[in-house]
């Protein structure tokens, strides 16, 4: 799995001109944290072919109860490393209640400035 980096001039933009954007990221992250690969499959869309779907307002994904979210704090790293990009050693069959740690962590970085964490 990958969790895509920022280019530093977006991040510095983001930060200066929408800081709103920013910290929004930043809470979603802190918070809620990134679903894992197969917590992706199990997760149930919303059905947009209903009318009621539209009049509810109903459009949420609704993720099973068990799934454990990748948050930055369990990977131990800083919003810096986690804005570089990571690529982690989770696919679809890594179990949807298992916690994502730093040994998961292959490298940070993308292109020249990645960081060999561990081989695969």
């Amino acid at each position: 799995m990958s969790i895509q980096p920022w280019e530093p001039e977006i991040t510095d933009k983001l930060k200066n001109k929408t800081p709103e954007v920013y910290d929004n990221y930043l809470l979603f992250t802190r918070k809620v944290g990134i679903p894992n690969p197969a917590t992706t499959l199990a997760c149930k869309a919303p059905d947009l072919a209903k009318k009621t779907t539209y009049e509810q307002e109903k459009f949420d994904f609704i993720y099973p109860s068990n799934a454990r979210y990748i948050n930055r704090e369990d990977l131990e790293l800083s919003m810096e490393e986690l804005l570089k990009g990571v690529l982690l050693d989770v696919d679809f069959d890594f179990p949807i209640d298992k916690k994502v740690t730093p040994d998961n962590i292959v490298s940070i970085g993308w292109g020249r400035s990645t960081v060999m964490k561990k081989s695969l």
